[in-house]
């Protein structure tokens, strides 16, 4: 099996239209076809964070050329909503499960807070994953993905 952990940077390719987007939603159809061969977790920060994201991409007047508009950001709405209500393929890891961790990774790497929970909640995952299967963290950030180097993660940048 192939495991995935998706940061923000990762998760919000899945709504928008930037470098790296179709390799994205090509492991996510992999999951949803075939969810004994591959598994996508995230952890909940990317909910609030991606659409974040997509709302600045719209006031930034880059909405047009990302792929969005007010009205495909509403109805992108509900199907992020419900991703994080466990009504889809994606695992969900919440964030506040893993707080001291990040805490103690912000410190060692030197990461953002956000990047830091994502680091843990991958590390979550990492450590459920059994002997033989692989395991990869997805991100596009590139001081969040050496972060995770150092921690012994393998990273797959979707842009590379």
């Amino acid at each position: 099996m192939k495991h995935f952990f998706f940061d923000s940077s990762t998760f919000v390719k899945l709504f928008v239209v930037e470098e790296g987007d179709m390799r994205v939603r090509e492991i996510v159809r992999g999951a949803r076809a075939d969810d004994a061969r591959f598994r996508v977790s995230v952890c909940d920060l990317a909910h609030p964070e991606c659409v974040a994201a997509m709302r600045q991409m719209l006031d930034r007047g880059a909405g047009g050329r990302r792929g969005i508009s007010s009205a495909s950001l509403k109805r992108a709405l509900p199907e992020i909503q419900a991703i994080f209500r466990e009504r889809s393929s994606l695992l969900v890891i919440e964030a506040s499960t893993i707080i001291p961790e990040s805490a103690d990774l912000a410190v060692r790497h030197r990461v953002r807070g956000a990047d830091a929970v994502h680091i843990a909640a991958a590390q979550r995952v990492q450590r459920r994953v059994a002997e033989g299967e692989e395991f990869w963290f997805v991100s596009a950030d590139v001081q969040q993905a050496a972060a995770a180097r150092r921690e012994g993660m393998p990273v797959l940048d979707p842009t590379a």
